[in-house]
């Protein structure tokens, strides 16, 4: 079981960040190309999903008091 929400908190986590993706990208509407709008866009969402990801493997890698109380490591 506290496995099953970990996973589902990165899941969450995740799903986020293309959220944001997606919401930057609707209000950033340029007269680019579209082989230009694919590759910028590609390159910000690896950039998001990067920073976001290494965050979240830092806070595991710790594992600070707080989420080791809250997940009941063993």
């Amino acid at each position: 079981m506290k496995q099953h929400k970990l996973s589902i908190t990165l899941a969450l986590i995740t799903v986020s960040i293309f959220i944001v993706w997606g919401w930057s990208y609707t209000m950033n509407i340029t007269a680019a190309s579209l082989p230009w709008e694919i590759y910028d866009n590609s390159l910000y969402l690896s950039g998001l999903l990067s920073i976001a990801l290494m965050s979240i493997t830092m806070m595991l890698a710790t594992r600070p008091a707080l989420v080791r109380s809250a997940i009941q490591w063993s």
